[in-house]
């Protein structure tokens, strides 16, 4: 079976466009956040309850059928960062966020790529 890893040298980062955030305020539910290739570099799952934890999963894809990128939890009240290593996690569908448990928000911030010619 193949690594759902693709090697960062396929894409063009010569000229990489400026990192763009996406924000769920109040999250519930599961819902697309972006379409396309990019690169996860940063962000946030903030946990709005005082009582309850919150998680949730981050797919490559436009549902839970694709590849997990990242399990997030986080306790009651408190603010976990999504911090991946350089240079971030790569996706090529796009990011679906899936609902485990609680009521959140989330920041993600990623830089779109383009396929090489």
């Amino acid at each position: 079976m193949s690594s759902p890893v693709t090697p960062f040298t396929e894409y063009d980062i010569s000229d990489l466009p400026a990192p763009r955030s996406v924000w769920i305020t109040h999250g519930f539910g599961s819902q697309q956040l972006v379409t396309g290739i990019g690169l996860i570099i940063g962000g946030f799952l903030r946990n709005y309850n005082a009582t309850i934890a919150g998680a949730i999963q981050i797919y490559d894809g436009v549902d839970t059928t694709g590849v997990l990128l990242a399990p997030l939890g986080v306790p009651a009240s408190a603010t976990v960062p999504l911090s991946p290593a350089p240079p971030g996690i790569l996706f090529r569908t796009g990011l679906y966020v899936h609902q485990v448990l609680g009521a959140w928000d989330l920041s993600v911030t990623y830089i779109p790529l383009r396929n090489q010619p």
